[in-house]
């Protein structure tokens, strides 16, 4: 699984929020998200307080043979609670994303028919369950088992036999197919910490992509390395709710670790979990060591393993090319075509 971010530091909203630059589109629904931050940020307050209540009335007791837990507590580890996972992200809007990959495909691709996908760290696999739905035959590969068996139960809820997922390390898989398209979405490439790392998972995707097919990563914004947010990092804030559960995302914190030397920052990932009423369930929260990678680095690994740049766009818009004058950009999707 990965995480994703979805703004670029920019313009200061309040402290621990940022909203990126946008395009004049995009600016409403920028807008809208910036809208829920002080909420989020009230909420994150609120839950750490009671958090540390609880956590300190467990230690209190804990000789004493008898233990309160008013609140839920939950193992750090966030990928291993997927449906929190799933809506933190549900604002990303799936369907035009899926729009996105088919129509590289028909531009880019030889020949541009796409009937089997690969997509490599798919966590709650929206991106494969949409593609799935318009008739692709879709393989998911994550390494963590409860992400796999929660995007299991979804396609199985939709009855979705085109769609399978595998429980897999990205850097070493063996699916006996090669796919039209293979993708690495929502930034999980940041995952990589080493360039044997890279390699390794750059040749596997090779391995399974035909000639003439894509390979299509997303991944954040170069400008991140070189604009001084990561030397003074202040982190993000959202909402998200979807069918009954509300969670509050904490996307980085101030103080959070980066070394220019790896170009990985020690991020800070918080999930707080609400009921409908608004009271903490459980509070997760995990350091994430994420890499940070330039168009240059993608370019020359993938050139090694047998892949030729074609195009770069500022998001999964295919309207957006990357270019110095990109207003609105806020992410880097590279798209490679296998030789």
């Amino acid at each position: 699984s990965t995480s994703a971010r979805a703004v670029v530091a920019s313009v200061p909203v309040s402290k621990g929020t940022v909203i990126p630059h946008t395009r004049p589109d995009r600016f409403a629904t920028a807008m809208r998200r910036t809208a829920t931050t002080a909420r989020a940020n009230a909420t994150l307050q609120r839950s750490h307080g009671r958090c540390r209540t609880v956590r300190a009335r467990e230690r209190k007791e804990e000789g004493s043979g008898s233990r309160t837990e008013e609140v839920e507590t939950a193992p750090v580890a966030i990928y291993d609670h997927p449906l929190a996972y799933d809506v933190a992200f549900s604002y990303r809007d799936v369907q035009q994303e899926v729009d996105f990959l088919e129509s590289v495909m028909d531009e880019h691709a030889k020949p541009s028919s796409c009937t089997t996908v690969i997509e490599i760290g798919c966590g709650p696999a929206r991106h494969c369950l949409e593609l799935a739905r318009r008739g692709k035959y879709c393989i998911g590969i994550d390494n963590n088992p409860k992400m796999v068996e929660y995007s299991e139960k979804k396609a199985r809820v939709e009855g979705l036999e085109r769609m399978k997922l595998v429980q897999a390390d990205m850097r070493d898989f063996d699916l006996e197919i090669q796919a039209d398209l293979v993708c690495c979405l929502l930034g999980t490439l940041s995952h990589l910490h080493t360039e044997e790392d890279l390699m390794r998972t750059f040749q596997a995707c090779a391995q399974h992509n035909r000639p003439g097919g894509l390979l299509v990563l997303e991944i954040s914004h170069p400008a991140e390395l070189f604009d001084g947010s990561l030397m003074d990092p202040q982190g993000d804030a959202w909402e998200a709710e979807e069918d009954g559960t509300r969670v509050v995302v904490e996307w980085g914190r101030e103080g959070d670790f980066f070394c220019p030397i790896t170009q990985i920052v020690e991020r800070t990932v918080g999930l707080t979990v609400l009921d409908n009423k608004g009271s903490l369930k459980y509070s997760l929260e995990q350091v994430v060591p994420q890499k940070m990678f330039t168009l240059a680095e993608i370019k020359g690994f993938a050139q090694l393993a047998g892949y030729n740049f074609v195009s770069s766009y500022g998001e999964m818009d295919a309207s957006l090319e990357m270019s110095p004058e990109a207003e609105g950009a806020c992410r880097l999707v590279v798209i490679l075509k296998k030789k």
